[in-house]
């Protein structure tokens, strides 16, 4: 009484409680599920067959399915035919876009009743509904009555899932078959045959299992609701899951459990359930046009690349597209947690952002990303790792100056897209390190396309050496006697030679000083010149004419040399350093009689035959010197050309040293020998008087000035 009650209620609600059926009525379903089989028909019970049903009828009226439902007792051949009937009743107002036929319990087979036999195998599939006893094949649901009911529903497609088997499998309940057929007599094709669905040309079966493998009692029906509702199965992204969608992920489930099939010899695949809209995130930044990436919490969270080299990496999940998305963005994504990050080139990655998407059809937005700029950082230090100053760095573009900028004490500098609108993206620059002292510099370029600060650490090798004094040579015009005892007239030449390892010699001073004189004498030089071509070595040339004739002897010394090279380094080389002096002399006499003073006789003679007008007082030296030389003969010559000779017998000039012994001696044997030619000469007369005092001849010194003044008073009175 309780199943036609429950028959009579649904076929007379049915239209009022779904407005659409009669109407449109797109969508039913048929659920039949029956574990428990009454004691009497000496067929097992299941254990999941009925919940199986169930849940698929819930699931079904979700998602606006007009359902027809038996659960055990209910599903009987009766009840099931009037269901059916029900639904081609109404669907000869409105046709149905699809009518879905699920079966869950025992399946069997058995020899085809007709003559001769539609199946290949001689039998056919069954389905043992409440009502079926295990001996009375007549209680069987066969697959040919089956599918004449059904096909006199109108509608687009059936789909026919049998979560059942059809063979028996002795000492296990849970294989949802019953009966004796072997796999032997199974034709491999479908549990129901093509020859059975011709009947029905739009119909679809999704079998539990292949045709002769067993099905398990609640394996298919989880893992098909499961699917139905598993974002995975969409392959098309469509949010339409179609069967050959599920069929797809159906086998992944089952996996080393049993497989499913779908026979459809019409290439039939109706969409069973339409997904749910997927919620949107919306990601913006400023500035716009980031690109965005996201990715699926489970995979880990993105962090940026560390140590990345010069330029963008590619990131590792760009929206799942060729073009990278770009904020404003909205996308749609399935439920779950992700990590999303953005950015842009040219500036710093902000944090990534966590979000978890939990409802369908719902609008998520994160905070907007702010973008800081990138900038760049350089760091100049010397080659011992120390800061530097004084320094600028200049920045290039092929070969073009582009800005220049004095580095702090610290050796820092910085620009940034923000203050530098010089700066562009995508392009390359070269840094130089420029300044007096930099030797060389450590080539850097960069290019403003990554998406963290670049930092330049620039060394630079710095020339803070001064230059080194090689060599000084001292020369003067006049070689003889000594260079550098000189006399007025004269020139002197100083070349230097200085060396510098770092940029090269730059400049040189020389400064002279007279003994006894505060007063400096600056030079310049008269001449530079590259030794070798080479600015690392260079020789420098000053002149000092001398032109004023001293009144006393005047000692000089190069007082200083100062050094400078192309970095600024200087060094300051004094007198004790360098080495270099001379004597200016009066005249050439004074020259001479020093030499002669060191005994150096023949530089002496040498000096005194430099003067161009000889004197008494030369003469004299220059006999002297002959004398010391043994030159005896020379030196009385030369002394008999001195006008007054008397004076430098009797009493020379106090500065100047004594007619030596052998030469008096010698004018003594000259003077005597010329007497017989200068009787009547007073002035040799006196030369013979002084000579003879200079030896020390007294007696002789006397008897020839008497003899001379007794001429001199003849001569005075013959001239009265």
């Amino acid at each position: 009484m309780r199943v036609v009650t429950k028959i009579l209620w649904f076929c007379l609600w049915l239209p009022l409680l779904n407005p659409q059926i009669g109407e449109t009525a797109p969508r039913a379903a048929i659920i039949v599920g029956i574990d428990d089989y009454p004691e009497e028909s000496n067929i097992p019970d299941l254990q999941l067959a009925a919940r199986d049903a169930q849940n698929v009828s819930d699931f079904l009226k979700q998602r606006g399915y007009q359902r027809y439902t038996l659960i055990n007792d209910e599903a009987t051949r009766e009840n099931l035919k009037a269901g059916i009937d029900t639904f081609a009743k109404n669907a000869m107002q409105a046709p149905f876009e699809l009518v879905i036929f699920y079966f869950s319990g025992r399946g069997s087979r058995i020899p085809d009743e007709r003559m001769p036999p539609d199946e290949e195998d001689g039998y056919d599939e069954c389905l043992l509904l409440s009502d079926a006893k295990a001996n009375e094949a007549e209680t069987y649901l066969r697959d040919d009555e089956l599918l004449q009911w059904l096909a006199r529903i109108q509608t687009d497609v059936v789909l026919i899932v049998l979560d059942c088997s059809f063979r028996g499998h002795p000492g296990d309940a849970s294989v949802k078959g019953f009966g004796s057929v072997t796999g032997d007599a199974l034709d491999g094709v479908s549990p129901v045959k093509e020859g059975d669905v011709a009947s029905l040309q739009n119909a679809l079966v999704l079998s539990a299992s292949e045709p002769d493998k067993d099905a398990i009692d609640g394996v298919l029906t989880p893992a098909l609701l499961t699917t139905l509702e598993t974002e995975a199965a969409d392959i098309s992204g469509d949010r339409r899951l179609s069967v050959s969608e599920i069929q797809q992920h159906l086998k992944g489930l089952l996996t080393g459990k049993q497989k499913t099939q779908i026979f459809d010899p019409w290439q039939l695949d109706p969409v069973l359930v339409v997904l749910p809209p997927l919620p949107t995130l919306q990601v913006t930044s400023n500035p716009s046009g980031a690109e965005v990436f996201i990715r699926p919490a489970e995979r880990g969270r993105i962090e940026p690349p560390r140590n990345r080299p010069r330029g963008p990496l590619p990131p590792p999940d760009r929206v799942g597209r060729r073009r990278p998305a770009r904020t404003p963005l909205q996308l749609a994504l399935k439920k779950g947690r992700y990590y999303v990050r953005v950015q842009k080139s040219g500036f710093r990655r902000p944090p990534p952002q966590e979000i978890e998407l939990t409802e369908y059809d719902t609008a998520y937005t994160l905070e907007p990303f702010t973008l800081q700029p990138i900038g760049v950082h350089g760091t100049v230090r010397d080659s011992r790792g120390n800061p530097v100053d004084n320094l600028s760095v200049q920045f290039r573009q092929n070969g073009n100056i582009m800005n220049q900028r004095s580095i702090g004490d610290d050796g820092i500098f910085h620009l940034s897209l923000e203050q530098d609108n010089w700066l562009q993206l995508a392009q390359e620059y070269s840094i130089t390190v420029i300044g007096r002292q930099v030797l060389n510099t450590e080539a850097k370029t960069f290019v403003l396309a990554g998406y963290e600060d670049i930092h330049l650490p620039i060394t630079v090798t710095l020339d803070i050496t001064a230059p080194q004094l090689m060599r000084v040579d001292f020369s003067a015009s006049r070689t003889a006697p000594d260079p550098n005892l000189l006399l007025p007239g004269d020139d002197v030449s100083i070349t230097i030679i200085a060396s510098d390892d770092g940029l090269g010699v730059e400049s040189a001073s020389l400064a002279l000083g007279q003994s006894g004189n505060n007063e400096r004498l600056h030079l310049e030089p008269h001449a530079v010149d590259g030794v070798e071509k080479s600015d690392q070595v260079k020789s420098y040339v000053f002149r000092h004419a001398i032109i004023a004739s001293p009144s006393a002897i005047e000692k000089w010394t190069v007082v200083q040399i100062e050094l400078r090279d192309k970095a600024g380094n200087s060094h300051l080389y004094r007198a004790n350093e360098i080495n270099i002096r001379f004597t200016v002399f009066p005249d050439p006499v004074a020259l001479g009689q020093s030499y002669f003073e060191k005994e150096a006789y023949t530089k002496a003679l040498t000096a005194f035959g430099l003067a161009e007008v000889q004197t008494d007082r030369g003469r004299y030296m220059t006999a002297l010197a002959h004398d010391a030389l043994k030159s005896t003969h020379k030196a009385v010559e030369t002394f008999l050309t001195i006008t007054d000779q008397r004076q430098y017998l009797a009493s020379h000039p106090s500065d100047l040293p004594a007619a030596p012994r052998s030469l008096i001696n010698k004018l003594w044997g000259h003077y005597l020998d010329g007497l017989p030619q200068n009787r009547r000469n007073p002035d040799h007369l006196e030369l013979l008087a002084v000579t003879a005092e200079a030896l020390n001849r007294h007696d002789q010194a006397k008897l020839y000035s008497e003899y001379r003044e007794h001429l001199l008073s003849r001569k005075n009175r013959k001239s009265r």
